[in-house]
């Protein structure tokens, strides 16, 4: 096989979506994509039902491997045997541990999904790092960090871990694996609305059937109210979770039923969703993000003070 010619031996995809993380993905990958007639996300599936787990620690490896022991063709191997034509995952713009993710291995990523796609469109998603970072604070309270968000947000700046929100070297990683009119960046701030959506399938030239099924209103994944946020990190102070390892049924019946029926009622009665500052946040977010905005605007074209970036 040329080096030049991809490795996955199906048809040409319509597009590959690479995140970024919170930033409306799984809007994407369970609301729309599903609705529209022309496209089909790889399964996980075995035909059976169970977990494919060939398939998915394939799927892993790409996004996470080192070059020590990764096989492109082997990886490559495993997307041929499922029927689809698009792709969708937010760890194609950096993946590691909820507590530690850097978003280093995106270079490697694109230039593995290049390899055995070809040249194929590219969607990438940004959010404003101002409501990014609260939100990737929710994620890690629910794993278990206790933390306040003063005390959580300056050590993960001065770990540089709040820099994968740094999204220039994601676009140039992508514009230069894949060419940079292959590459096409959009806001989560206007991801919800349906003018969005249908200039992105006209620029990929992907028939919109099915577009009218699509819920524009539904919010995947929202965060709970500021009441909740607190009671969790309370609540995790004294039992088992991930992040200590000790994930248990009490973890388990907080998470996925408790908190939501709480937080439901504090709304009614009036509780909004959690929002946080503190003396000095504003000037981490212009130190952190400020400069790289300017980068971005310069390569895509957008213009984020419309929606107040950093």
């Amino acid at each position: 096989m040329s080096a030049d010619q991809p490795l996955h031996r199906g048809p040409p995809l319509k597009f590959i979506h690479v995140g970024h993380h919170k930033c409306g993905s799984t809007f994407l990958q369970y609301e729309v994509l599903p609705k529209i007639h022309a496209l089909r996300q790889p399964s996980g599936k075995q035909p059976d039902g169970t977990s494919d787990l060939r398939f998915r620690r394939a799927w892993i490896s790409l996004a996470s491997q080192g070059d020590g022991g990764f096989d492109i063709e082997a990886v490559a191997r495993e997307f041929s045997r499922k029927d689809f034509n698009c792709l969708s995952n937010e760890a194609f713009s950096g993946y590691g541990s909820i507590a530690a993710a850097t978003g280093s291995h995106a270079p490697l990523a694109a230039q593995r999904l290049h390899r055995i796609f070809g040249d194929v469109p590219v969607l990438i998603v940004i959010r404003n790092q101002r409501s990014i970072v609260q939100s990737l604070y929710m994620d890690d309270v629910e794993y278990g960090y206790v933390a306040d968000f003063e005390a959580w947000a300056r050590h993960r700046h001065f770990h540089n871990m709040l820099d994968w929100f740094r999204y220039a070297p994601l676009i140039e990683a992508y514009q230069t694996a894949f060419g940079q009119q292959r590459v096409h960046v959009i806001t989560a701030e206007d991801l919800y609305r349906r003018e969005t959506i249908e200039a992105v399938l006209q620029r990929f030239d992907i028939p919109s059937d099915g577009l009218d099924a699509v819920d524009f209103g539904r919010r995947v994944n929202d965060s709970p109210c500021g009441p909740v946020v607190w009671l969790t990190r309370q609540l995790f102070r004294r039992i088992g979770t991930p992040a200590n390892m000790g994930r248990g049924m009490v973890y388990n019946f907080w998470i996925d039923h408790a908190r939501w029926t709480l937080d439901r009622l504090l709304r009614q009665a009036g509780a909004a969703r959690a929002e946080y500052n503190f003396l000095g946040y504003e000037d981490i977010l212009r130190e952190t993000f400020h400069a790289d905005n300017l980068r971005v605007t310069a390569l895509t074209g957008l213009d984020l003070t419309v929606h107040n970036y950093p």
